[in-house]
């Protein structure tokens, strides 16, 4: 009669000190990681996942950025990523503009965010530093970069959000990310509510350095990514996508024919939406390594030009002027910026800038 009792305590025991085991090993690793990286001078856990540490739900789409953090983020070099109180990295500011200021939004996605430079090196900060000096009069440039956005997502930030801190320009720096989005009429990534990285892995991500550290690896850099994914999906919709959008997303011709559209349908209503409300506009063309270019980027760049000719809105075409970026220093990945492309590409955003603006 004993033996059963004995033989249940004993897969007991062993349970409980294999969960015990683990549950060190987890906090002996966090602590070691966590104190590796006080050694580095580095904000755990933002260092090892940066983008699902500062997203939060957005109110209208996609996510948003945690407001008032400031870490130091190690991909390559350390350097410190600010976000203000408003949800924009860099400087605070006032939204009511002080009188004489003249106020630039940068909008676009991680490539205008670039998490690869400090604050005072993103070609927006650098952008509001040239047109003052050149300008003779204070210069505010707020980067509005968010990771992953469209410009179904800027159109949104802007009328929710911009519009309200009163700004004289917005600068569009976003092809890319277009180019990749997977939308049809039956199906768009805004079909919430979306929380960038999912509940349970957002809440993890954001407390732990040890999981943060081994889900981006996991995720992103090991060859589990595919298996991995599956296990913990870091996109979630509560609203999934109907048999009609795949069909529709089989045909690349259907495909890239509805992306084209959805974009100069969103850079049209942009630069209606910046006039209505005495805005000006100027449009840009990305840098992108030429050995990673999404199949549809040539067709969006083309459709870009076309409503900068037909709505005559400035043009920077920097994907015509720096068609050989990844030898000439500018890019640190395949579309983010290097403090050489920052800095060329601000420089040439002031040039194209003092000339509208002094007309």
């Amino acid at each position: 009669m004993n033996a059963p009792r004995a033989g249940s305590r004993t897969a007991l025991f062993w349970a409980l000190t294999l969960f015990a085991g683990l549950a060190l090993a987890t906090l002996s690793g966090e602590a070691a990681l966590r104190a590796y990286d006080a050694w580095k001078g580095v904000t755990p856990p933002a260092t090892h996942n940066l983008p699902e540490v500062l997203a939060i739900p957005s109110g209208y789409s996609n996510f948003d950025l945690e407001p008032s953090v400031s870490v130091v983020y190690d991909a390559h070099r350390p350097r410190r990523i600010t976000i203000n109180r408003w949800g924009f990295r860099g400087d605070d500011y006032d939204p009511v503009k002080p009188s004489g200021h003249l106020r630039v939004f940068c909008l676009g996605g991680s490539s205008t965010f670039d998490p690869f430079v400090s604050d005072a090196e993103t070609w927006c900060h650098l952008l509001g530093v040239k047109l003052s000096l050149r300008l003779g009069r204070p210069v505010e440039a707020v980067n509005a970069g968010r990771y992953g956005y469209t410009t179904s997502e800027i159109l949104g930030l802007v009328l929710s959000r911009i519009l309200r801190h009163a700004p004289d320009v917005l600068v569009l720096y976003s092809t890319y990310n277009d180019s990749l989005t997977e939308i049809s009429p039956y199906h768009g990534r805004d079909d919430g509510p979306r929380l960038y990285g999912g509940r349970f892995v957002s809440w993890l991500t954001k407390r732990s350095a040890l999981f943060a550290f081994l889900d981006f690896r996991l995720r992103h850099q090991w060859p589990t990514a595919r298996f991995y994914g599956r296990i913990l999906r870091s996109d979630l919709a509560t609203k999934p996508a109907p048999p009609e959008h795949r069909e529709f997303m089989a045909d690349p011709v259907r495909r890239v024919g509805y992306q084209v559209a959805v974009y100069r349908r969103n850079v049209r209503a942009l630069v209606r939406l910046a006039r209505d409300n005495q805005v000006d506009v100027v449009l840009s063309t990305q840098v992108v390594d030429p050995a990673q270019r999404p199949p549809a980027l040539n067709a969006i760049n083309d459709a870009l030009r076309a409503v900068a000719a037909e709505d005559t809105v400035p043009l920077v075409d920097l994907d015509a002027d720096e068609s050989d970026a990844r030898s000439h220093g500018l890019l640190e990945s395949y579309v983010h910026l290097s403090r050489t492309g920052c800095e060329r590409v601000s420089e040439a955003f002031a040039s194209r800038l003092e000339f509208v603006l002094r007309q």
